[in-house]
């Protein structure tokens, strides 16, 4: 299974999209696109409103026999494989054709910018895959969202697909405008653990049932050490900055202002607390140990879901403990979507039937390779107790080297009831309100985007707190007048 799951994401548009005619006919279908809002969806307006979707829902399978699915993955092709081979034995007369893009990417060094062009001239040609990773397709953009189908009617017709068996706020938070892009099948937040070495840091986070990065930022400035202490080790200016950004940008409006001096201060303070001017550690070992040394150097600790050193409850408290989901100002959970499939708009209904189909599919096919990996929460309620309990049990033909095994001796209980713990725990935070961590297109927040490409040059000081806002405000506004919002 490949393990570059930390791969850039890139933009798309930016490059391939600069004729002027192309601009204004995006520009043109993006404005008159009819939005729906999530909470009146109910099957029978779903089937009204789209009259395909009952195709899509309650297809006549007879027409899947000569059909082929294309599908443009980069990151889980290796894993899509075993099950486009079961999907195909158990319908005869379909193909599943994976266009698997991950080593022409890692030979231009994790860079997918050319893929995303060629995706984005195919999704303008009408000769696009049918479904696409939403690594590929910048759909948060609403000059690319225009090409991208809308999942909720699908979702809200189709008897089989039952709320109570999903993290449905995680479909809510990732729809814009009352329409869902890209069906995500799994998410990542992160949890904040406080440095127990700190005497009273853990009495200042009793009872709180999420933390905002305000707060964070705020106990790191005012609680009292002897010596001084870095926030967070894997923090960064543009780390910490990304979970301010409501404060300075509203999309959705084309809002943005950056040259003030409440965004000097929070650049400056935020460059002051990261470890080496924003040399961020990668860590993957989380055992009390390295805790410990970590313990003398910061404040907090962030980690994704299922690092189970942190949701497991041991004998003996780690060095750093709690675990608090972090929030915005409105207390919702930030979520970043993770396997996300785009299902291109101008493919045929019996494409579209296919595709959601297979989806369906790859969901109740409970692959060990498709749903373990240790950094992400499924949206399926399903997927996440299997992934739990198989990563507790034992397994002789898989080696197992997550806190479950490794720290087996630790552990309060059995794996069995440890496991049942952390079940409870992720799904208390999966049942949270949620927000995207990032709703901003990737011209502004994608790796080589211009909120942290701007961020980095401050970073590494080449230059200053006043002209990095000045930067910031200009390359924002760019960019929003390129989309049509500024």
């Amino acid at each position: 299974m490949h393990n570059s799951y930390g791969a850039k994401i890139l933009i798309i548009c930016a490059g391939a999209v600069s004729l002027i005619t192309f601009g204004i006919i995006i520009a043109f279908f993006a404005n008159t696109l009819e939005y729906r809002e999530i909470e009146t969806i109910t099957p029978e307006t779903a089937i009204n409103s789209e009259p395909y979707v009952e195709h899509i829902v309650n297809p006549d399978r007879s027409l899947f026999e000569g059909e082929t699915l294309t599908i443009a993955e980069s990151l889980f092709a290796y894993d899509l494989r075993p099950l486009a081979k079961s999907y195909m034995t158990e319908n005869p007369g379909v193909t599943i054709e994976i266009i698997d893009y991950f080593d022409e990417i890692i030979a231009s060094d994790d860079n997918m910018l050319n893929v995303q062009q060629e995706i984005a001239t195919q999704l303008m040609a009408g000769s696009a895959p049918v479904l696409i990773s939403g690594r590929l397709v910048d759909h948060l953009d609403p000059r690319s969202a225009v090409f991208c189908a809308d999942w909720l009617p699908i979702m809200a017709a189709d008897p089989e697909f039952d709320e109570d068996d999903w993290f449905m706020n995680v479909f809510h938070a990732a729809s814009v405008g009352g329409r869902l892009c890209a069906f995500p099948m799994a998410f990542i937040y992160e949890t904040v653990q406080a440095n127990s070495e700190i005497p009273g840091l853990l009495n200042a986070l009793e009872y709180k049932d999420g933390i905002t990065i305000t707060e964070l930022l705020t106990l790191h400035r005012e609680f009292p050490t002897d010596e001084p202490y870095h926030f967070e080790y894997s923090a960064s200016v543009s780390r910490i900055v990304m979970l301010y950004l409501d404060k300075f940008i509203d999309f959705e409006t084309g809002w943005a202002d950056f040259n003030n001096d409440e965004f000097m201060e929070l650049i400056t303070y935020a460059r002051d607390i990261t470890h080496e001017n924003g040399a961020q550690l990668q860590i993957s070992d989380f055992s009390p140990d390295t805790q410990r040394t970590l313990s003398e150097l910061y404040f907090f600790m962030f980690s994704f879901p299922l690092n189970y050193d942190f949701y497991i409850d041991y004998e003996e408290k780690d060095p750093f403990t709690g675990l608090i989901p972090l929030v915005n100002e409105q207390g919702e959970l930030l979520i970043t979507p993770i396997n996300e499939y785009v299902l291109n708009a101008n493919a045929t209904p019996t494409q579209q039937a296919l595709a959601w189909d297979f989806v369906r599919f790859i969901i109740t096919s409970y692959s060990t390779d498709m749903w373990s990996h240790a950094w992400m929460q499924t949206t399926n309620r399903t997927l996440l107790r299997y992934g739990v309990e198989w990563d507790a049990a034992e397994h002789e033909e898989r080696w197992k080297d997550n806190a479950f095994h490794t720290r087996r001796d630790e552990l309060i209980g059995t794996p069995e009831e440890a496991a049942e713990s952390v079940i409870a725990k992720m799904t208390a935070f999966g049942d949270m309100p949620m927000r995207l961590k990032r709703n901003l297109p990737n011209a502004l927040v994608g790796s080589d985007g211009v909120i942290p490409q701007t961020l980095k040059r401050f970073q590494d000081g080449l230059a200053s707190a006043e002209q990095t806002a000045q930067d910031m405000q200009n390359q924002v506004e760019l960019v929003l007048m390129e989309i049509g919002l500024w």
